[in-house]
């Protein structure tokens, strides 16, 4: 059974780490994941509410036999396993904060 989980990556191609750090593919730090989109979603809007320079993305990726996300060069690149386009995830952030009434 193959497991995927969803990581936030930012602008600059670094992961945001469970320490709301961010931090490159390679770091020491475990970035930030969760087996639920909607979880990493709420996580990138709270980080854009903080930064509105930030433009960041929910990416998915492969987990480990432990759930922990497996990071390659090319993680996160291949927006077909998530269903979107690249930037879709901050734009839906971005307008479900414009809306009236929100």
């Amino acid at each position: 059974m193959n497991k995927t989980v969803f990581i936030i990556r930012n602008q600059d191609e670094l992961y945001l780490d469970t320490q709301d750090q961010w931090v490159t593919p390679d770091s020491e730090q475990p970035p930030f994941h969760s087996p639920h989109k909607d979880v990493a979603l709420n996580k990138l809007f709270e980080m854009t509410l903080a930064d509105a320079t930030l433009r960041g993305k929910v990416d998915s990726c492969p987990a480990d036999a432990k759930g922990k996300p497996v990071l390659s060069a090319s993680a996160g690149h291949d927006d077909s396993q998530a269903g979107n386009t690249p930037g879709d995830d901050l734009l839906e952030a971005a307008d479900a904060a414009e809306a009236p009434g929100a």
